[in-house]
């Protein structure tokens, strides 16, 4: 498993200095439902939180209107939330 955790955190650097992320290192209680952060250079609205996961939505313009959402929910794990950052209003 220790190979694992390195082979994880040398994708995690990569990913940051690739997309020129610092250490954000988001986490599931960071966040409730209907907050937005950013993940990837989008922007993402929270509607649902999991015991280890946040599931939530691509923020676009036209599509915002609901429950029910006319777009997927993507799940984000606690790995995936690492390389996130919580965009406060």
């Amino acid at each position: 498993m220790g190979a694992d955790r390195n082979c994880h955190d040398n994708w995690r650097g990569h990913f940051r200095r690739r997309h020129g992320v610092g250490e954000m290192d988001m986490k599931r209680t960071d966040v409730k439902i209907g907050d937005t952060f950013r993940c990837d250079g989008k922007r993402w609205k929270v509607t649902d939180i999991g015991t280890r996961t946040v599931i939530a939505i691509p923020i676009k313009e036209g599509w915002m209107e609901g429950p029910p959402y006319a777009q997927a929910e993507i799940v984000f794990n606690e790995d995936d939330l690492t390389v996130c950052e919580v965009l406060r209003p």
